[in-house]
């Protein structure tokens, strides 16, 4: 069979497997219940930026979804029957055009390697099914991967030329529009165009090339600086993923502080908490975000050093960092994935084998793979993040299975040992901790996937899958808030109240300073009418936010109901000073001072609330019933 009858068959058997996936896909609870980035994008798909509204993540992703037929309503939790439309289909097109682009490019950097050997690329490429999974996703990583492997391919062997110039200003631009951190892709461009022997043909390459990626940049940079009143880039977020990866919390695998990330992605109000003022303006955000980024770094440049090879490093590592989407989860779901057996550990052992063997042979996937990675280790590092690598290490990994199979020779020797050094990056040396929160924290997103369905469909079925997947996920690691709380919402769900207060308990037992988590047992506990453990829950709450009125009014009952009356006194009157226009703090004082006879002080504090609330109906029938009494 020649090299077409290979490539139709590889062709056919790929885009079969795809099919399959899709079709197996669309009934799990993945593409039922998107979250974070991929709800975003297809909200926005729905939604378009308004003109008074930033474009805070990819401004041409949303657009593309929505051409594809993709999208969802704001207030939906549930993706509608056929609201991917064709995008699961379009991004199986640019996985297999990528695949069949990684041939082309390994005929071009290994001419002299057999026919058969340089297929392996796109066999190791097909292979990895993570690529499927975000394939499957409304999520920029296939297109991202398709762009990378274009501009590779075209830098690999294309003549000097002005179409492929304005290919390359197309490839770079939309990538750029999808995540900024890929417009670095321009400086192998334009290192290709200084290929020109004559100087003025160099600088017009150059100028067309730049022109093309500023033209396809620029709406999105107007749309932004315009409302930002300054020059900014086409997306608002680079500010927090920036601090996200080197501020005072930063370990290089995403975030250290509390965001609730579906709902605020700026991060608008740990900002505003951090600052002790209101940040409403993503664009504003996103400028403080990288102002505390950079003094984080250059207060201290040595940390700063550190946190961007140890991310270097875990670009490398040989687990998945599962982010939005839970890998594991993915495969039990839909168990066609399971035949995409090649682990990351082995392609990067493989892919440093080739850069032992033929770096020099091989500097093009060589220096994109470095300049990726170097980018990429200014920010954090998760698996959808890498999967810009994929094409480059399965072309380096070509070389190194082409060398460690030929008998003997120096190249073979080098290739063994870069394989070694390779898997020794790949292994996870002092991450066991940080592999079991990760994989604890996809469990809990696999769950909360599961919670949301059920909360929308009444399937006491899919509550009963969730408590079990949260239940796994404490198990595997406890150290987080978010599987604590979700397990106790599922079990409030499943009607057992009692067994939700203990999972809070045991929770609060492990991470006795977590805030979420006491807010959430105290409400169980007056639920369940634990007065005495409320009120010590009240009391640890009110350290930390101690003017909170509805903390201050709960423990103000609390007291009262068990004969403290001084201490309620004392709680009601912090309520008046901590909320002195609303109404419940007057009536929670007037109340008790009337309870204790002290009829007079109690009319003067009803007078008082009315004064500053003087719509509030309870404040003048207390009052009416105390001067009748009088």
């Amino acid at each position: 069979m020649g090299r077409r009858g290979q490539g139709l068959l590889i062709a056919v058997l790929a885009l079969g497997w795809w099919a399959a996936v899709t079709l197996q896909s669309q009934s799990s609870v993945f593409s039922q219940v998107p979250l974070l980035d991929e709800r975003y994008y297809l909200v926005t798909a729905a939604h378009p930026v308004a003109v008074d509204q930033p474009h805070f993540m990819s401004p041409l992703y949303p657009r593309l979804l929505d051409a594809l037929g993709a999208g969802m309503a704001a207030e939906a939790v549930l993706l509608p029957p056929g609201g991917r439309g064709l995008l699961p289909w379009f991004q199986g097109l640019l996985w297999l055009f990528s695949a069949l682009l990684l041939r082309v490019i390994a005929d071009r950097l290994l001419p002299e390697a057999d026919s058969r050997w340089r297929w392996l690329p796109t066999l190791l490429f097909l292979l990895y099914s993570p690529l499927l999974i975000y394939g499957q996703m409304a999520l920029v990583e296939g297109a991202l991967v398709f762009l990378t492997t274009l501009v590779i391919a075209v830098l690999a062997g294309a003549r000097r030329a002005w179409p492929w110039i304005l290919v390359l200003g197309l490839a770079v631009g939309l990538a750029g529009l999808l995540r900024g951190s890929l417009l670095m892709l321009a400086l192998p461009v334009l290192f290709w165009i200084h290929g020109y022997e004559e100087g003025r043909a160099r600088l017009g390459g150059a100028l067309l090339f730049l022109v093309v990626v500023a033209l396809l940049l620029w709406p999105s940079v107007r749309h932004n600086s315009l409302l930002a009143g300054h020059l900014t880039g086409p997306t608002a977020n680079g500010g927090i993923n920036l601090y996200l990866g080197n501020g005072p919390e930063a370990s290089g695998l995403g975030a250290g502080f509390s965001v609730d990330w579906q709902d605020d992605p700026a991060g608008l109000a740990e900002l505003s908490r951090r600052l002790g003022r209101e940040v409403r303006d993503p664009l504003q955000a996103d400028g403080l975000w990288r102002g505390l980024a950079w003094h984080a770094m250059k207060v201290d440049p040595g940390r700063t050093l550190g946190l961007w090879l140890r991310k270097w490093h875990l670009q490398w590592q040989g687990w998945e960092m599962d982010q939005i989407a839970p890998l594991a989860g993915w495969r039990q779901e839909v168990p066609l994935l399971r035949l995409g057996l090649l682990p990351w550990w082995l392609l990067v052992g493989l892919a440093a084998a080739g850069l032992g063997a033929l770096g020099r042979r091989l500097f093009l996937p060589a220096g994109v793979l470095g300049l990726l990675m170097g980018v990429q280790a200014f920010f954090f590092v998760v698996s959808r993040y890498r999967m810009v690598l994929v094409p480059a290490l399965c072309l380096l990994a070509l070389g190194g299975t082409w060398s460690l199979a030929r008998a003997g020779g120096a190249s073979r020797s080098r290739a063994g040992i870069g394989l070694v050094l390779g898997l020794l990056l790949a292994w996870p040396w002092q991450l066991g901790e940080a592999r079991v929160e990760w994989a604890s924290l996809a469990g809990a997103n696999h769950a909360q996937r599961w919670a949301l369905l059920a909360e929308e469909t009444g399937d006491p079925q899919a509550w009963r899958r969730a408590a079990d997947l949260y239940e796994r996920s404490l198990e595997a690691a406890p150290a987080q808030p978010g599987p604590w709380l979700g397990g106790a919402a599922t079990l409030q769900a499943l009607g057992e109240p009692a067994a939700a207060r203990r999972l809070l308990e045991e929770g609060r037992r492990v991470l006795p300073e977590a805030e979420p988590l006491a807010r959430s047992l105290f409400s169980l506990q007056l639920q369940t009418g634990q007065e005495a453990e409320a009120i010590s829950t009240a009391r640890f709450l009110l350290r930390a936010h101690p003017a909170d009125p509805d903390i201050l009014h709960n423990l103000t009952v609390l007291l009262a109901g068990r004969g403290r009356t001084e201490e309620a006194l004392e709680m009601a009157r912090h309520l008046v000073q901590a909320a002195p226009q609303a109404g419940q703090g007057y009536l929670d004082l007037g109340v008790l001072l009337a309870k204790d006879g002290r009829l007079a002080e109690a009319a003067e504090v009803f007078r008082q609330g009315l004064r500053a609330a003087p719509h509030d109906g309870r404040l003048e029938e207390n009052l009416r019933r105390l001067e009748a009494r009088r």
